[in-house]
């Protein structure tokens, strides 16, 4: 059900982007050195947004939680997707917010399923080259978030990647 995800995601941006700025926009008038740009940059989106758009966005997520609920629902083909928590792994902490990557790379695999409303979990699942955390992604259908849950426990139970610190 992930095809086509720069659709999904070029659909959808209408929501998240209003969605967030309106939280976040009191933070953008009283401390806007504490957001990185490239948050910042999608605030600014945000507050900007179309209100057709958003509706439009609105009306293609109950499409996208349809495609979802045919694969992980009742008789569907899978009991749940396991996809990496992110295409790179985590990104080192910086001296400033301002070094940050951009929220579209680093939530890229995971944000469909804000739209879709899938119940997730990210497990860890181990360490790249450099020691910094890879997690893996575990969605299951609405409602089975107990599922969910014991998928990501029974895989925490069969590996030690929970209880693994990387080297400082």
């Amino acid at each position: 059900p992930m095809g086509d995800i720069e659709r999904w995601e070029a659909q959808t941006a209408p929501i998240i982007t209003a969605e967030g700025a309106t939280i976040s926009e009191h933070i953008l008038r009283e401390a806007p050195e504490t957001i990185g740009e490239p948050v910042r940059t999608r605030i600014l989106w945000g507050l900007d947004a179309n209100v057709h758009d958003y509706i439009r966005a609105i009306e293609f997520r109950k499409l996208l939680e349809a495609r979802f609920e045919r694969t992980l629902g009742a008789g569907g083909s899978a009991d749940a997707i396991l996809l990496p928590t992110a295409l790179d792994t985590a990104e080192p902490i910086g001296d400033s917010p301002m070094d940050e990557r951009s929220p579209t790379d680093k939530f890229r695999t995971t944000r469909i399923f804000n739209h879709s409303h899938q119940p997730s979990l990210s497990v860890p699942c181990g360490f790249d080259a450099q020691g910094l955390p890879i997690g893996l992604m575990i969605t299951t259908a609405k409602w089975t978030d107990a599922l969910t849950l014991r998928i990501g426990h029974g895989f925490q139970q069969a590996t030690s990647f929970h209880a693994q610190r990387p080297p400082l």
